[in-house]
């Protein structure tokens, strides 16, 4: 896990937060770790999402024996995401609605 400083702090369930990740990174660390080329696996992040919505992209960079790919393409205003080579993974927040635990 990488942290970096917040250019802006919040404050959370009575806490004011001034740092927060930045990056996430899974690492195999012996050979026998070592997803195959020909499996794959997934990845769970929990994340608190931003009060407005939006859309957000979450860049990749898989790397493993045969090589890299990055998955980090972002579409320029008015292009469709289909049109990339390697697209960003991609999260569409959507506006809450009213009632419930608000988080």
């Amino acid at each position: 896990i990488t942290r970096e400083k917040l250019a802006q702090p919040y404050v959370s369930h009575g806490r004011t937060i001034t740092e927060d990740v930045s990056r996430a990174t899974w690492t195999a660390r012996t050979r026998e770790d070592q997803l195959p080329n020909d499996q794959y696996d997934e990845f769970v992040l929990a994340v608190r999402t931003p009060e407005k919505p939006g859309t957000l992209y979450w860049p990749v960079r898989q790397l493993c024996e045969r090589g890299r790919h990055d998955w980090v393409d972002v579409p320029a205003p008015g292009q469709k995401a289909g049109e990339l080579k390697s697209p960003a993974a991609v999260l569409e927040v959507l506006p809450g609605g009213s009632g419930g635990h608000a988080h």
